[in-house]
C-alpha cells in the first residue's frame, strides 16, 4: 500500500521512494510538487488555490485558510496529514468548515502551532482517522457553537489540548461519537465545552479538567453516554449543563467546586454507579431547570447529600434526587428556597432529612419526599407551603412538626403515613388543608388527635382531609374553621369528640363529613352553621350537640339537611355553650406497649409500639400461652392450623392445643397433628370421627391402597381409609387374605376373587 504524507515540501533533498515530514513551522524553500502555485492563485471557479495537495484561500486578515484536499489527493487510500504553519508566506490560522469531511482515507493528522480555528465538520466522518489528536496552544475554537462537529465520528483514541494563553471554545458535538476515544486532557485555558462535545464517546474513561484563569462552562450533554469513571471539577467551573454526564454508568465519583453556580437538569441522571457522599457547594444557586425537570442526580447510587450553607438562595428543581435508592441522609442548608416536584421521590432508604432554619421563605413541592423512609420532620420557621403528595406513602414517618407561618398543606400530603401518630398541631397561620377528591391530606394515618390553633384567618378543612384515620380520638378545630369538607372525618371509627369554638365565621359541614364515626359522642358548632345531607350518617354514638348561640339564633342561623342525619337530630342540643375548656383530652396509649393487653372494654388486643397491630395475623405468646391473633385481636372462635416460624400449629379456642393428636382440615387438605403440631414424618393410621385414615408425610393419602402395619396388625387400606370387608390385597409382590379389614393369618382354605378361586395358606395366596 502506498502511504502518502500531505505536507509542505520544504526539504531540499526528497525522493518519491522515501517521504520525510519536516517541521510544519518551516517556510517552504522549494517549489511545491503536484502543480501547486507559489503565490495566491484562483483555481477554476472554486476561488481556491492549491499548495501541495491542499486547497486553500486567503482571508481578509491575510491569513491562509485550508479548505480541503485536491481531488487527486483526496482519492488516495492512505493519507497522513501534516497541517503546515505557513503557506506561501501566509500564516495558516484556520481549517475551514467541512474541509476533510467524510474522507475515509485520512489516517492521521498533525497540526502546527499558529493554528487558531478548526471549523465545524472539519474531520466529521473520517472514520479511519486514528491515534492522538494534539490541539496546538494557539487554537481558540474547535468546531462551532451553532453548527455541529469537528472530529465527530472518527476513530481517534486520545485528545490533548496544549496549554495556551487565549481561551478555547470546544464547539457543539466537536468530538461526539468517537467510539475509540479513551482519554481527553484539556488545558487550563479551555473556557467552553459546548453541547454534546464528547457525547456518545462510549470508550472515554479519563477526562482531565484543569483550573485556569477563564470561567469554565460545561454545556448540555457535553459528556453524555461516556465511560468516564471520576471527575474533579476545577475551581473555575461555573456551570454544568443539562444532561452533561447523563447515562455515564461507569462514573463512580465527582467532586464539585466552590464557585459552581448551576447544575443542569439531568446532569448526572442515570449515573447509577455514582456513589458515596455528594457535597453541593455553597455557591450553587440552582439545580435543574424547573419543577418538571428531569433529575440532575436521579437514579444514582449516592448515599448522602450535604448542601453547604451560603449567602445566596438555592432552588432544588424537579426530580433532582429522584429514585436514589441508596440515599440514606440529606442535610439541607440554610439557603434553600424551594424543594421542587419529586425532588426526593422514591428514595426508599432515605430516613434522615435535616432541615435547617432558612434565610428566605421555603416551599416544598408536590411529591417532594413521596415514598421515602423519612422518620421525623421539623419544618423551618419560614416554610410557607407543603405541596400535594409531599410526604405520601412515607410509611416510617412517625412525627411531623409544623411551623407558625405555614399557610397550606396540600392534598394527600401525608396519605398512607401509617406510622404517623400522636397529636397533629396545625398552626394558626394555616388557612387551607387542601381539597382532594382522592385521598385526603392525612388519610390513613395513625394520628391520635388533631388540634388547630386559634387565629385571625379562616381555615378550610378540605375533602377527605382526615378520612380513614382509624385511631383519631379527638379533633379540636379552633375558632376559625369555615368549612369541613366532604368526607373529611369519614370512617374515623375511634373519634370521640369534635370541638369547634365560638367564632365570627360561617361554617359549612359537607356531606359525609363524619360518616361512620360511630364512636363520636359530642360535637360543638358555632352560631352560623350549615349541615348538609348525610353529614352524620352512621354516627350511632352521637349524644350531644353544643351550640354557641341561643335557641332563637339556632332557628335563624343553623341549617340542617335532615336526609341521613337522624343521629344528629336525636342528639341532645345545648344552647349558649361556652365551656369548651372543660373537654377532657383522652390519654394516648403507651408507645412502649407491645404484645397482648386488654383495652378499656376488656377486649384482648395485640399491640405494637403502643398501637393495635391490625396488620398482623398469627400466633402471639402471653404468660407462657400461645394465642391466635387476627387483625390485632385474639380470635377465640378459631380452630385450625397456623404457621409460625416455619412450624404449623393446631389452634382451638384461640390457643395452641398441645393436647390434641389427630386430624384437622385446612386449605382443602387433612393434616395429621401430634401434640398440637403437624407431624410431617408420621406414616400410619389415625382415627377420626369413627373412621380410620391412612396418613403419609403428615397428610391423609387418598391415593393409597394396600396394607399398613399398625399396632401389631396389618390393615387393608383402600383410597386412604381402612377397608373392613373380606378381600385379597397385594403388598410387596405377595397377595394376602384380608378379613374384617385385617390380614387373617389363621385362615387356610380357598377364596373366590373376581371369578377366580385362590388357595390360601396361613393368610397368604399360594401359587
Amino acid at each position: 500500500m502506498k502511504k502518502k504524507f500531505i505536507i509542505p515540501l520544504s526539504v531540499a533533498a526528497m525522493t518519491l521512494a522515501s517521504v520525510t515530514a519536516v517541521s510544519a513551522a518551516q517556510e517552504p524553500a522549494v517549489q511545491p510538487q503536484y502543480g501547486v502555485v507559489s503565490d495566491y492563485e484562483m483555481v477554476g471557479a472554486s476561488n481556491y488555490a492549491t499548495y501541495g495537495q491542499f486547497k486553500y484561500s486567503v482571508n481578509s486578515n491575510n491569513e491562509a485558510v485550508i479548505n480541503g484536499l485536491t481531488d487527486e489527493a483526496a482519492s488516495d487510500t492512505d493519507i497522513h496529514l501534516i497541517i503546515p504553519a505557513k503557506i506561501n508566506g501566509y500564516n495558516v490560522t484556520r481549517i475551514e468548515n467541512s474541509a476533510f469531511q467524510n474522507n475515509v482515507n485520512i489516517k492521521s493528522v498533525v497540526f502546527s502551532e499558529g493554528l487558531k480555528t478548526i471549523g465545524y465538520n472539519a474531520f466529521n466522518g473520517c472514520v479511519n482517522l486514528t491515534g492522538t489528536i494534539t490541539i496546538p496552544s494557539t487554537v481558540i475554537r474547535v468546531g462551532d457553537t451553532y453548527k455541529s462537529g469537528a472530529f465527530n465520528n472518527t476513530s481517534i483514541s486520545k485528545v490533548v489540548f496544549k496549554e495556551g494563553t487565549s481561551k478555547i471554545i470546544i464547539g457543539n458535538y466537536a468530538f461526539s461519537d468517537c467510539k475509540s476515544l479513551t482519554e481527553v486532557n484539556l488545558s487550563s485555558n479551555v473556557s467552553d465545552i459546548c453541547d454534546g462535545a464528547f457525547k456518545n464517546d462510549s470508550s472515554l474513561e479519563n477526562i482531565t479538567l484543569k483550573a485556569g484563569a477563564y470561567i469554565l462552562k460545561i454545556y448540555d450533554k457535553a459528556f453524555m453516554n461516556t465511560s468516564i469513571k471520576n471527575v474533579v471539577f476545577p475551581e473555575n467551573t461555573l456551570t454544568i449543563g443539562a444532561d452533561a454526564f447523563n447515562g455515564d454508568v461507569e462514573l463512580t465519583s465527582i467532586t464539585l467546586n466552590e464557585r459552581l453556580r448551576t447544575i443542569g437538569e439531568g446532569a448526572f441522571n442515570g449515573c447509577n454507579n455514582l456513589s458515596g457522599k455528594l457535597v453541593i457547594p455553597s455557591t450553587v444557586t440552582k439545580i435543574g431547570y424547573d419543577m418538571y425537570s428531569s433529575g440532575a442526580f436521579a437514579d444514582t447510587s449516592i448515599t448522602s447529600v450535604e448542601i453547604k450553607d451560603g449567602s445566596e438562595g438555592l432552588t432544588i428543581n424537579g426530580s433532582t434526587f429522584k429514585n436514589c435508592k441508596m440515599l440514606e441522609s440529606v442535610s439541607l442548608s440554610d439557603r434553600i428556597v424551594s424543594i421542587g416536584y419529586y425532588a426526593f421521590e422514591n428514595d426508599s432508604n432515605l430516613s434522615s432529612v435535616e432541615f435547617k432554619e432558612v434565610q428566605s421563605n421555603l416551599t416544598i413541592g408536590n411529591s417532594a419526599f413521596h415514598n421515602t423512609a423519612i422518620k421525623e420532620v421539623k419544618l423551618p420557621s419560614k416554610t410557607k407551603t407543603i405541596g400535594r403528595y409531599a410526604f405520601k406513602d412515607c410509611a416510617k414517618l412517625e412525627k411531623i412538626e409544623f411551623n407558625e407561618g405555614l399557610t397550606s398543606i396540600g392534598e394527600s400530603a401525608f396519605t398512607n403515613c401509617t406510622s404517623l401518630g400522636g397529636v397533629i398541631n396545625i398552626p394558626s397561620t394555616v388557612t387551607l388543608i387542601e381539597t382532594s377528591y382522592g385521598d385526603g391530606a392525612f388519610y390513613n394515618t395513625d394520628i391520635f388527635g388533631v388540634v388547630i390553633a386559634d387565629g385571625n384567618s379562616g381555615i378550610n378543612i378540605g375533602v377527605n382531609a382526615f378520612n380513614g384515620c382509624k385511631k383519631l380520638v379527638y379533633a379540636d378545630l379552633s375558632n376559625r374553621v369555615t368549612n369541613i369538607g366532604y368526607g373529611a372525618f369519614k370512617d374515623d371509627t375511634s373519634l370521640q369528640w369534635v370541638k369547634i369554638k365560638k367564632d365570627n365565621y360561617d361554617l359549612s359541614i359537607d356531606t359525609y363529613a363524619f360518616q361512620n364515626a360511630k364512636s363520636l359522642e359530642k360535637i360543638s358548632i358555632p352560631k352560623r352553621t350549615t349541615i348538609k345531607s348525610s353529614t352524620f350518617k352512621g354516627c350511632t354514638g352521637l349524644k350531644n350537640v353544643y351550640y354557641s348561640g341561643s335557641e332563637k339564633d339556632y332557628s335563624n342561623y343553623v341549617s340542617v339537611n335532615e336526609y341521613e342525619n337522624s343521629a344528629y337530630k336525636k342528639a341532645t342540643l345545648t344552647y349558649n355553650y361556652t365551656d369548651y375548656d372543660t373537654w377532657e383530652v383522652p390519654s394516648e396509649t403507651d408507645s412502649s406497649l407491645n404484645g397482648l393487653a386488654q383495652n378499656e372494654n376488656g377486649v384482648w388486643k395485640n399491640y405494637k409500639n403502643g398501637k393495635v397491630d391490625t396488620e398482623y395475623t398469627g400466633l402471639v405468646e402471653y404468660n407462657g400461652i400461645w394465642f391466635y391473633v387476627a387483625a390485632g385481636e385474639i380470635d377465640w372462635g378459631y380452630a385450625g392450623l397456623v404457621e409460625y416460624n416455619g412450624i404449623w400449629f393446631y389452634v382451638s379456642g384461640g390457643m395452641i392445643d398441645w393436647n390434641y393428636t389427630g386430624l384437622t382440615y385446612y386449605a382443602d387438605v387433612w393434616f395429621y397433628v401430634s401434640g398440637g403440631v403437624v407431624d410431617w414424618n408420621y406414616v400410619g393410621l389415625t382415627y377420626y370421627n369413627d373412621i380410620w385414615f391412612y396418613v403419609s408425610d403428615g397428610m391423609v393419602d387418598w391415593s393409597y391402597s394396600g396394607l399398613v402395619y399398625y399396632n401389631g396388625a396389618w390393615f387393608a387400606v383402600s383410597g386412604g381409609t381402612i377397608n373392613w370387608s373380606t378381600t385379597l390385597v397385594e403388598y410387596n409382590g405377595m397377595w394376602f387374605y384380608v378379613s374384617g379389614g385385617m390380614v387373617d393369618w389363621d385362615y387356610t382354605g380357598t377364596y373366590v376373587f373376581y371369578g377366580n378361586t385362590f388357595n390360601i395358606v396361613g393368610g397368604v395366596v399360594v401359587w
